[in-house]
């Protein structure tokens, strides 16, 4: 979405933050997770929360993370690309009053922060551009930084396969052109 530099926002629906107001740069390729998705998806996921890491890859937004950690996660990881998103995300968290410990920033690629990091997840959030081939390339990268019984949603402008990283689909649906799914063990 390129409209200019200016910032929009979209608000958190659920959790300690439910209806704050979070902003998002337009002039960079953000497209926030519609409210109706984040609905059904936050739903999905509401037992695995509590006290869950979560790992954002294409944060954009950073909306998912935020949703999770508004909802008890205990700490989230957001990456992205461009350092003017990184920079929007981090006076979010501020904003918002995220203690320093619960969150992380990182100014990466999706492909460089998997490839470099040792840690685990237990919930991946996957919304990469519609158009490429990013989950292609990220698919054989994921087994290395998920927990034994970590969660991976993926976000696509196509219907997502049946199997992602080793798991398969638990859950999927569609929301006009957004088709999302969760897969686990």
């Amino acid at each position: 979405m390129r409209r200019g530099n200016s910032a929009h926002q979209i608000r958190i629906i659920g959790g300690k933050w439910r209806g704050r107001k979070i902003s998002f740069r337009t002039d960079e390729e953000v497209r926030p997770t519609p409210d109706r998705v984040r609905e059904t998806l936050f739903n999905w996921l509401a037992m695995d929360l509590d006290g869950a890491t979560c790992l954002e890859l294409f944060a954009g937004s950073g909306v998912l993370s935020l949703e999770a950690l508004s909802r008890r996660a205990s700490h989230v990881t957001l990456v992205d690309r461009s350092a003017n998103v990184c920079r929007q995300l981090d006076l979010t968290v501020t904003a918002l009053g995220a203690p320093d410990d619960c969150q992380t920033i990182c100014h990466s690629t999706a492909e460089a922060f998997l490839t470099d990091n040792s840690s685990s997840f237990d919930i991946v959030f996957l919304d990469p551009p519609f158009h490429g081939t990013m989950l292609t390339t990220l698919e054989p990268l994921l087994p290395s930084i998920l927990s034994a019984d970590s969660i991976v949603y993926v976000e696509t402008g196509t219907i997502p396969p049946d199997s992602f990283a080793g798991l398969p689909v638990y859950r999927s649906k569609r929301a006009g052109a957004v088709h999302y799914a969760l897969y686990r063990h």
